[in-house]
Protein backbone atom coordinates (compact mmCIF):
# COMPACT_ATOMS: atom_id res chain seq x y z
CA UNK A 1 0.00 0.00 0.00
CA UNK A 2 1.36 3.42 -1.00
CA UNK A 3 1.55 6.27 1.84
CA UNK A 4 -0.76 8.04 0.55
CA UNK A 5 -3.44 5.52 0.28
CA UNK A 6 -2.34 4.05 4.00
CA UNK A 7 -2.61 8.20 4.83
CA UNK A 8 -6.33 8.22 3.70
CA UNK A 9 -7.15 4.52 4.57
CA UNK A 10 -6.06 5.65 8.85
CA UNK A 11 -7.63 9.45 8.44
CA UNK A 12 -11.14 7.64 7.03
CA UNK A 13 -10.95 5.01 9.90
CA UNK A 14 -10.68 7.88 12.06
CA UNK A 15 -13.69 9.99 11.10
CA UNK A 16 -15.82 6.72 11.16
CA UNK A 17 -14.28 5.64 14.62
CA UNK A 18 -15.38 9.71 15.67
CA UNK A 19 -18.63 9.50 13.97
CA UNK A 20 -19.74 6.55 15.78
CA UNK A 21 -18.64 7.99 19.13
CA UNK A 22 -21.10 10.59 18.87
CA UNK A 23 -23.73 8.48 17.74
CA UNK A 24 -23.74 8.60 14.06
CA UNK A 25 -23.49 4.84 12.47
CA UNK A 26 -21.33 4.72 9.93
CA UNK A 27 -19.01 2.32 7.34
CA UNK A 28 -16.01 2.45 5.59
CA UNK A 29 -16.91 1.88 1.71
CA UNK A 30 -14.98 -0.36 -0.84
CA UNK A 31 -13.43 0.79 -3.64
CA UNK A 32 -15.57 0.99 -6.64
CA UNK A 33 -13.86 1.81 -9.43
CA UNK A 34 -15.21 4.67 -11.64
CA UNK A 35 -18.61 5.16 -10.25
CA UNK A 36 -17.46 5.43 -6.83
CA UNK A 37 -19.41 5.92 -3.88
CA UNK A 38 -17.22 7.64 -1.22
CA UNK A 39 -15.13 6.74 1.56
CA UNK A 40 -17.55 6.37 3.77
CA UNK A 41 -21.37 5.76 4.11
CA UNK A 42 -23.48 7.50 7.18
CA UNK A 43 -26.54 5.08 7.74
CA UNK A 44 -28.00 6.33 10.76
CA UNK A 45 -29.25 8.90 12.10
CA UNK A 46 -29.31 10.22 8.21
CA UNK A 47 -28.04 8.91 5.00
CA UNK A 48 -24.85 10.71 3.13
CA UNK A 49 -21.46 9.38 1.67
CA UNK A 50 -18.39 11.30 2.99
CA UNK A 51 -15.70 11.94 0.77
CA UNK A 52 -12.24 12.21 3.31
CA UNK A 53 -9.59 14.25 2.26
CA UNK A 54 -6.40 14.17 4.22
CA UNK A 55 -4.41 16.69 2.66
CA UNK A 56 -0.82 17.90 2.93
CA UNK A 57 -2.06 22.21 3.16
CA UNK A 58 -5.02 23.98 2.92
CA UNK A 59 -6.74 23.93 0.09
CA UNK A 60 -6.42 26.13 -3.29
CA UNK A 61 -9.75 27.31 -4.44
CA UNK A 62 -9.34 24.66 -7.67
CA UNK A 63 -8.52 22.15 -5.31
CA UNK A 64 -11.58 22.93 -3.32
CA UNK A 65 -14.19 22.99 -6.21
CA UNK A 66 -12.55 20.06 -7.55
CA UNK A 67 -13.53 17.79 -4.20
CA UNK A 68 -16.86 19.50 -3.55
CA UNK A 69 -17.94 17.72 -7.63
CA UNK A 70 -16.68 14.74 -6.50
CA UNK A 71 -18.74 15.01 -3.71
CA UNK A 72 -22.06 15.61 -5.39
CA UNK A 73 -21.26 12.96 -7.96
CA UNK A 74 -20.39 10.26 -5.61
CA UNK A 75 -23.66 10.85 -3.69
CA UNK A 76 -25.58 10.42 -7.36
CA UNK A 77 -23.39 7.19 -8.22
CA UNK A 78 -24.50 5.70 -4.39
CA UNK A 79 -28.17 6.64 -4.86
CA UNK A 80 -27.39 4.76 -8.85
CA UNK A 81 -25.75 1.84 -7.04
CA UNK A 82 -28.64 1.33 -4.50
CA UNK A 83 -31.71 2.27 -6.29
CA UNK A 84 -32.72 4.39 -3.70
CA UNK A 85 -35.54 6.78 -4.22
CA UNK A 86 -34.71 9.25 -1.35
CA UNK A 87 -31.26 11.57 -1.69
CA UNK A 88 -28.02 11.01 -0.50
CA UNK A 89 -26.60 13.49 1.19
CA UNK A 90 -23.05 14.40 0.47
CA UNK A 91 -20.31 15.58 3.04
CA UNK A 92 -16.60 16.77 2.03
CA UNK A 93 -14.05 15.95 4.98
CA UNK A 94 -10.95 17.59 4.71
CA UNK A 95 -7.95 17.58 7.21
CA UNK A 96 -4.98 19.05 7.13
CA UNK A 97 -1.65 18.26 8.79
CA UNK A 98 -1.29 18.63 13.32
CA UNK A 99 -5.09 18.79 13.30
CA UNK A 100 -7.50 16.46 14.94
CA UNK A 101 -10.03 14.70 13.72
CA UNK A 102 -12.55 16.99 15.79
CA UNK A 103 -11.23 19.85 13.63
CA UNK A 104 -11.89 18.05 10.55
CA UNK A 105 -13.53 20.86 7.78
CA UNK A 106 -17.29 19.37 6.72
CA UNK A 107 -18.66 20.79 4.06
CA UNK A 108 -21.47 20.63 2.09
CA UNK A 109 -24.46 21.96 -0.21
CA UNK A 110 -26.64 23.83 1.50
CA UNK A 111 -30.33 23.87 -0.44
CA UNK A 112 -31.77 26.40 1.41
CA UNK A 113 -29.14 29.57 0.61
CA UNK A 114 -27.45 27.81 -2.45
CA UNK A 115 -24.01 27.78 -1.81
CA UNK A 116 -21.29 25.71 0.14
CA UNK A 117 -21.14 26.00 3.32
CA UNK A 118 -18.35 24.81 6.32
CA UNK A 119 -17.56 24.09 9.79
CA UNK A 120 -15.84 22.06 11.93
CA UNK A 121 -16.83 17.92 12.38
CA UNK A 122 -17.39 18.71 16.22
CA UNK A 123 -19.84 22.03 15.47
CA UNK A 124 -21.76 19.29 12.48
CA UNK A 125 -21.99 16.43 15.10
CA UNK A 126 -23.44 18.69 17.33
CA UNK A 127 -25.67 20.63 15.08
CA UNK A 128 -26.32 17.73 12.59
CA UNK A 129 -30.47 17.77 13.25
CA UNK A 130 -30.69 21.60 12.28
CA UNK A 131 -28.98 21.08 9.36
CA UNK A 132 -29.74 18.00 7.57
CA UNK A 133 -32.86 19.12 5.76
CA UNK A 134 -30.99 21.67 4.10
CA UNK A 135 -27.95 19.67 2.88
CA UNK A 136 -27.86 17.95 -0.62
Amino acid sequence: MSRAKQKGTTYETACKKYLEENGIKSRRNALSGSADIGDLEISEPFLAIVENKAYKGELTEKQEVLFRNQTEIEAKNYKEAFRLQEDVKGLLFVKTPGQSISRTKVSFFNKRYNCWMSMRLYEFVDHWQDLIDDIR
